[in-house]
């Protein structure tokens, strides 16, 4: 894909969030967040977790 990333808050996916989307190979989870991913206001919260 090419182009920037998708903007949270004024800046581009933190590291941290970025390693772990590359380090999943479960396609059912990596589903799960990309559906989240459009909705969230932080990056982070894709995850599911608090």
């Amino acid at each position: 894909m090419k182009g920037r990333a998708r903007s949270w808050s004024g800046g581009l996916r933190p590291v941290a969030v970025r390693s772990r989307i590359a380090d999943c190979a479960d396609p059912d989870v990596l589903r799960q967040w990309l559906a989240r991913a459009v909705t969230v206001p932080r990056a982070e919260e894709i995850f599911g977790e608090r």
